[in-house]
């Protein structure tokens, strides 16, 4: 019998936190798992970024083969593309061998999975600019009250009037507002850094370094308008309704406090024509008498064309709903920035509504798709916890030089419910799929809250490497080097660079002075290192780099250490921030580890097995794929370089 194999990827979630909340009793299906299966710490492929290390988890290849070493790659006809785009992963990947030993793949939400390199499989809400590809606006809040951030926008409450249909309603109180969705701008080949905090989603890395400059495709501007009547009836019950024109027969949705609106399915124009969209809006705050309105909007996503084949779409929409890339409200929720512990209970409140949505679209996709075309491999990369870690475990960790107890309890509540509902997500795929399957658990790594920030710009200045413009930007033409990427420098050197000004007789001499100061580089009135490493690209092999995406030099930050502005200095304390992919990979503290996590069972698999990495060293992201394609009965893709993780099968 053909057994299926599904890889659940839970973004930034560290063996040691799942752990945790393990023996706090409330993962009940993770412990199934653990206890069922066999479990262990992963160590990430370095660096510990996101696109790196979900390249690894569907190639089983280095960072130097793949060449995500980076979140975006020039591409040699000079185009910027995002890391999450499969024409800048140079392997094979798992699905491509799937798919040639007559396997059939569903792949969801995974980085490198597009444009497809497969015919015969499907691909969902493909994630190819980086983690804001294909939303259309971001979610916000329509209010009565002072925006929060720019994604909101104010309305204003006045009498109704013109309005057709309303006897049928027996009202005795009526206003009404106009809703209006605006967007003009600019679109760009790879999401930005800004795009992705604007739908409170992290980018841990992505704005570090010249090579991620947006690149622009074009220009889109569109308007909407819904009409909002809001009522008192002859009963007492009050509602609010939306409609396209002023007919309260007519409407779009309707609603009463904390209620989420049916789906509304509308066509807007793009660059590319009219695109059909969804959307739905929740009324969380309602007092009609003193005009008081707070209506959430979520983000408007594609109702069409947000996968492969364009078809399944449709039927997609039509027998499992809507589905979205990021929750209304997250960008509000972060504690560096909002310190309103009652406000943020209230919008996570409505976050986690969203994201039990989502993580039953994810289950409810999965069967509905296995049951009219079937599937034998499924991949999928949910980022929703790595945006979770980022905003609340610096606060959470009492190792935090920003940590304070109320803060920290509220903070760590709001992990365990991100943890519970990755729980739910294993859930569904256990109750409908785990008979016949090998079910996998895995992150592409943790994460560790900092406890210094550091600045390399400032840094490379302070000896003489580099020099500012006048608007204190870096200089590259004046500079003997320069950052490429978060962990990487590039010499400037003439011939290779436009604006080189280093001689080649002197490329390997400035090479070493470099890495000899970065191994210099200490925090002020203290002896601490600020880093962890410093190779030149020669000596980088024996971690996995490689390459033409390579840089000069490649370094890695100490444990604790995080990059950064500072404003005096190049090093400062740390405020409330947590990262994972500039520091050392085995970085930990008592509560979380920059240490991914895996977990695995099915036929064979060892029962209550804990991975000895004491004895073996850590299991590695790289192994595994060529454990999956064992477990297939098809060969690993040709790059891999990973190995079968033969100890933890019977």
């Amino acid at each position: 019998m053909k057994r299926k194999v599904i890889l659940l990827g839970i973004d930034s979630v560290p063996m040691r936190l799942i752990r945790r909340f393990v023996d706090e009793g409330i993962l009940p299906n993770m412990k199934r798992l653990m206890e069922e299966g066999s479990y262990g710490d992963a160590l990430p492929s370095f660096p510990a970024y996101t696109p790196t290390n979900w390249a690894a988890l569907c190639t089983g290849a280095h960072p130097g083969t793949t060449g995500a070493s980076n979140w975006a790659r020039r591409m040699e006809n000079g185009q910027i593309l995002s890391t999450f785009d499969s024409r800048t992963i140079n392997c094979e990947t798992i699905w491509e061998v799937a798919e040639k030993s007559n396997l059939k793949s569903l792949i969801v939400q995974y980085p490198g999975s597009y444009p497809p390199r497969i015919s015969s499989g499907y691909v969902i809400a493909p994630l190819y600019k980086g983690l804001t590809t294909l939303q259309i606006l971001p979610g916000g809040e329509y209010t009565t009250d002072e925006p929060m951030t720019e994604n909101d926008r104010r309305i204003r409450i006045s009498e109704a009037t013109n309005w057709k249909g309303l006897d049928s309603r027996n009202l005795t109180e009526a206003k009404e507002a106009e809703i209006w969705i605006l967007r003009e701008g600019e679109l760009s080949e790879i999401s930005s850094s800004l795009a992705a905090k604007l739908a409170g989603a992290t980018e841990d890395g992505a704005e570090i370094g010249p090579e991620t400059k947006v690149q622009k495709a074009g220009k889109v501007k569109f308007e909407l308008k819904f009409n909002l009547l809001a009522y008192k009836d002859k009963n007492g019950s009050e509602k609010v309704i939306l409609t396209s024109k002023k007919n309260a027969s007519d409407p779009l949705a309707e609603l009463r406090i904390g209620q989420w609106s049916k789906w509304i399915l509308t066509d807007i124009p793009t660059v590319d024509g009219l695109k059909r969209v969804s959307m739905r809006f929740k009324l969380r705050k309602f007092d009609l008498s003193n005009g008081k309105i707070s209506l959430i909007r979520s983000e408007i996503y594609p109702a069409v064309d947000f996968t492969y084949p364009d078809s399944l779409s449709k039927e997609l929409i039509e027998k499992v709903g809507p589905f979205f890339e990021h929750t209304a409200l997250f960008n509000r929720c972060h504690l560096r920035k909002y310190r309103d512990l009652d406000r943020i209970e209230e919008d996570m409140e409505t976050v986690f509504e969203e994201l039990d949505y989502q993580v039953d679209w994810f289950i409810r996709s999965a069967k509905y798709i296995d049951k009219k075309y079937g599937w034998d491999l499924y991949y999928l990369h949910w980022h929703f916890p790595d945006s979770a870690l980022h905003a609340f475990l610096s606060a959470a960790d009492p190792e935090s030089p920003a940590y304070e107890r109320k803060r920290g309890e509220f903070a760590l509540e709001k992990l365990r419910k991100t943890l519970i509902l990755c729980d739910k997500l294993l859930k569904g795929f256990m109750d409908n799929f785990g008979d016949n399957s090998y079910i996998v658990v895995v992150s592409d790594h943790g994460n560790s809250p900092n406890k210094y920030i550091c600045d390399i710009t400032k840094f490379l200045c302070e000896n003489n490497l580099a020099v500012l413009d006048s608007e204190g930007r870096l200089d590259i033409s004046k500079s003997k080097v320069y950052p490429f990427g978060g962990l990487q420098l590039n010499i400037n050197l003439k011939g290779r660079e436009k604006t080189g000004i280093v001689e080649e007789k002197d490329f390997i001499r400035l090479q070493e002075e470099i890495i000899d100061k970065l191994l210099d580089w200490r925090v002020a009135n203290s002896n601490k290192r600020v880093i962890a490493f410093a190779l030149t690209k020669e000596q980088a092999q024996v971690i996995g780099y490689w390459g033409p995406t390579v840089g000069d030099i490649i370094f890695c930050y100490n444990g604790g250490f995080a990059w950064g502005k500072v404003e005096k200095g190049s090093v400062e304390i740390a405020p409330l921030s947590a990262n994972h992919g500039c520091q050392y990979p085995t970085t930990s503290t008592k509560l979380s580890s920059i240490l991914g996590c895996f977990m695995i069972s099915g036929p064979g698999i060892k029962k209550g097995f804990e991975w000895p990495k004491d004895d073996l060293g850590y299991i590695k992201l790289i192994d595994v794929v060529p454990t999956l394609c064992y477990l297939l009965h098809i060969r690993p893709p040709r790059q891999a370089r990973g190995s079968v993780l033969y100890e933890l099968m019977e």
